[in-house]
């Protein structure tokens, strides 16, 4: 089974705004890519709200908003977030350090 991770080559973030029925509207995104074992990445825009600051160029795994469809396809909510790959790990042996260790040293 192969890591499926994101990677973001810039921090250039799109800005587009107007007018609709419903009123002013806007939209920041920021180019990504999927890299989920084929030849090529899957490119798709990650969503930034106001506040949020663009993605640093890097590798990201998904904290949230992603997910595989009945198709099997990803698909990414407005709401999708990224964690740095380093800071994943870093989480990951930290809250699940009983995972970690080996078999004969887990408390039962």
């Amino acid at each position: 089974m192969k890591l499926a991770y994101v990677e973001i080559l810039n921090d250039d973030v799109e800005e587009r705004s107007g007018r609709n029925e419903r009123g002013l509207w806007s939209v920041r995104r920021q180019q990504a890519y999927l890299h989920q074992g084929a030849p090529y990445p899957e490119p798709f825009p990650i969503f930034l709200t106001e506040e949020m600051k663009p993605y640093k160029a890097g590798k990201y795994l998904f904290a949230g908003g992603a997910f595989v469809n009945m198709k099997g396809a990803w698909s990414f909510g407005r709401n999708a977030a990224l964690i740095p790959f380093a800071d994943a790990m870093n989480e990951l042996k930290t809250d699940n350090s009983s995972l970690m260790q080996k078999p004969s040293t887990v408390a039962a």
